[in-house]
């Protein structure tokens, strides 16, 4: 007979990342979620479960089976929520220079 395999450890699925939009589904313990969207928040590997914060605002603790990705884990971006005040960054141009009425051109 084969070796027996090593235990199998819990891990999140690939397709599912913090930040990530998911959508409930297949749950049979509160079945009035199902069809809820929300965000990941974090994974737990030692209960297989991810932390999904509903857009209502609730946390709730989800298993990988009950989570439909709205969108792909390896091309989703975080929305960037930077904020620059342009006027506090000047224009690295010398006082006087403007490039009033180039509309793009480049001198050379």
């Amino acid at each position: 007979p084969p070796p027996p395999s090593p235990p199998r450890l819990r891990t999140a699925d690939p397709m599912i990342a913090a930040g990530a939009r998911v959508r409930l589904r297949g749950l049979q313990a509160k079945p009035e979620l199902n069809g809820l969207e929300g965000t990941c928040r974090d994974f737990s590997a030692e209960s297989g479960r991810w932390t999904v914060r509903l857009d209502g605002g609730e946390d709730f603790a989800f298993k990988v089976a009950n989570l439909q990705p709205l969108q792909d884990a390896q091309t989703f971006v975080p929305k960037d929520t930077t904020r620059i005040d342009l006027n506090s960054l000047g224009s690295g141009r010398p006082k006087g220079v403007s490039l009033d009425g180039r509309c793009g051109a480049r001198e050379r």
